[in-house]
């Protein structure tokens, strides 16, 4: 996901299904998914951002609950819940705080970064641009009953950024942490989208190594019941793309992950057919799609509640991959629905804002006509 590539533009996606009720355990584990049917306001005299930290050894804070019904920061921590509806705030196009009217569950504050320079001095990190004047629009969010997490990486982060971080992830995942407890946050998501990284005969650095290393120290670092997501690419959870090497990721410390928010865009080969390759029906069933994924066909399967079907808001929100309001609704979101119930991982849209009509579908008319989910 990428700020700069593309205009920041992203939806208040009003995301709620008609859901069957769950399968069972074992019918999860091998549904198949069923064929496709034919606030706040944002306060100008905001306290500064906390946003450049430079490396320290405090891993101090105030732990919350463990489980299932513990993953904030507060004495009174938010639940997380599936389906989820997660949406990525990466351009002030529309104020933060709008988003605490919309029905998405959690937030991505995008993108904490580290610099390319400094070499071998200490890592610090770069706060997300847009979230200038708006940090308290983070109490109004959870207020709303959000979850705000702060996605570290992003298709702007560069190899040269990354391979600071390689070999240096504890102190890379302390800094992340003290970042996510000064600021209040409920956790962290990893956009790491350095496709060299994992193949060729000399990548910058082991993107497979750096991800699950960063991953273990972070769940050490971070406060008790924190969050921590992925967002890979479609490509990368393929046995078509150098062998799928994200699902190496997920094979260590899937684990330690709450949700893998997969971008099904941007990468034509692997993102459609929708039926074939994001929901898997068919006699083509692509390994990277979301029944392939929980049926292992790539060699290792992931539960339906890890999975997060990601896409683009707006067609300007990425290259490739974007698909109408409705069709999103028809031809993803209810049959996935249908295949696992309330237990499926939910959706992502990359990213928020309030400006076109697509935008404004999502943020009111993807409810009608179907029922409202709570938390789970």
């Amino acid at each position: 996901m990428c700020r700069t590539r593309y205009r920041g533009i992203g939806a208040a996606l009003a995301t709620a299904l008609l859901l069957l009720p769950g399968l069972s355990a074992a019918q999860e584990a091998t549904a198949s998914v069923a064929p496709a049917p034919p606030a706040g306001s944002n306060s100008d005299s905001a306290a500064a951002p906390k946003g450049t930290v430079a490396s320290q050894d405090d891993t101090g804070g105030v732990n919350g609950p463990s489980g299932d019904a513990a993953h904030g920061m507060d004495s009174a921590p938010l639940r997380d819940r599936t389906p989820r509806y997660i949406v990525y705030y990466g351009a002030k196009v529309s104020p933060l705080a709008d988003v605490a009217q919309t029905d998405f569950t959690h937030v991505h504050l995008s993108f904490l970064t580290v610099p390319e320079t400094g070499g071998a001095g200490p890592l610090t990190l770069v706060a997300p641009d847009v979230m200038e004047g708006q940090w308290p629009s983070v109490e109004v969010l959870k207020q709303a009953g959000k979850l705000v997490l702060v996605s570290f990486g992003g298709g702007d982060m560069t190899a040269k950024a990354w391979a600071r971080v390689a070999g240096r992830e504890d102190e890379a995942a302390r800094l992340i942490a003290d970042f996510v407890k000064t600021n209040g946050l409920q956790g962290v998501g990893l956009d790491f989208e350095i496709s060299e990284s994992f193949h060729g005969k000399s990548p910058p650095f082991d993107g497979r190594k750096m991800l699950i290393d960063l991953t273990r120290a972070l769940r050490k670092a971070l406060p008790e019941g924190a969050l921590i997501s992925h967002a890979p690419e479609s490509a990368y959870l393929s046995r078509n793309w150098h062998g799928a090497p994200y699902l190496d990721v997920l094979r260590a410390v899937g684990d330690e992950i709450d949700w893998v928010a997969i971008q099904y865009y941007n990468n034509p080969a692997f993102d459609a057919p929708v039926a074939s390759h994001i929901l898997g029906t068919g006699d083509t069933v692509s390994d990277s799609s979301v029944a392939g994924l929980v049926q292992g066909l790539g060699g290792y399967a992931i539960p339906v509640k890890k999975l997060v079907v990601g896409k683009p808001i707006y067609h300007a929100d990425a290259s490739s991959g974007h698909m109408t309001p409705k069709d999103v609704r028809s031809q993803i979101l209810q049959p996935l629905a249908q295949a696992y119930g309330a237990g499926f991982g939910g959706l992502m849209g990359w990213q928020f804002a309030d400006d076109t009509e697509d935008h404004r579908y999502w943020n009111s008319d993807m409810a009608h006509g179907t029922a409202i989910l709570g938390s789970h």
